[in-house]
């Protein structure tokens, strides 16, 4: 599937090993990241809300794809935490905007709107 990262995986000198790391760390997170959205969902609506997102079953990837981005890109900034935490925090906020404007392009329908909520960027990020 993203066999086309190889060269570059092997100029950065990534094995074998370390894409099963991505692939667990994209499915772990994905998969968290589901139950910790359904589970705070559900405490907003006051009822169990189950059905997020556009996949069937269990899983966000973009809570996965975020994770490896982290993990990738930001990892030499491992001991400076604030830094990590605000290259993080935009990072996921661009993930989010890029994801959101790809599937309103691709479906036509939005499929998460904060137009209502203070601090959003055209509905699509909210800062709250």
């Amino acid at each position: 599937m993203f066999f086309f990262l190889l060269p570059l995986f092997r100029e950065r000198g990534i094995v074998m090993y370390d894409i099963c790391y991505f692939f667990l760390i994209f499915f772990l997170y994905s998969i968290l990241g589901y139950f910790i959205e359904c589970f705070c969902c559900s405490i907003i609506e006051k009822r169990i809300v189950l059905n997020r997102g556009f996949c069937l079953g269990p899983y966000l990837p973009i809570f996965g794809f975020s994770a490896i981005v982290i993990t990738f890109l930001f990892y030499p900034y491992r001991d400076m935490p604030l830094l990590l935490f605000f290259l993080s925090a935009c990072s996921c906020t661009m993930i989010e905007y890029i994801t959101s404007y790809l599937l309103e392009l691709i479906f036509h329908a939005r499929w998460w709107d904060y137009k209502d909520k203070k601090f959003n960027i055209n509905g699509r990020v909210c800062l709250s």
